[in-house]
């Protein structure tokens, strides 16, 4: 449960923004069919949010071209 508790955290935290803006529809977490952007998903009207949550002690940037396949086939 340790290595969840910051993903949990971000889920919790953007549900409840979504709910108290009233524009939650669903969410998912751990989704397998989602592909790399799996941790969590919050669905609002007519649109579809998708995050990774990744927690270190050391700082590491993460581009959105590491997230989404590309020409070099990842």
């Amino acid at each position: 449960m340790i290595g969840y508790v910051s993903q949990y955290r971000v889920a919790a935290k953007l549900i409840y923004e979504a709910l108290v803006e009233g524009t939650f529809q669903w969410a998912r977490i751990a989704d397998p069919e989602a592909g790399r952007v799996d941790d969590i998903q919050i669905a609002k009207p007519g649109r579809l949010d998708a995050f990774q949550v990744k927690w270190s002690e050391t700082v590491r940037n993460v581009s959105f071209s590491y997230l989404v396949p590309g020409e070099n086939g990842r």
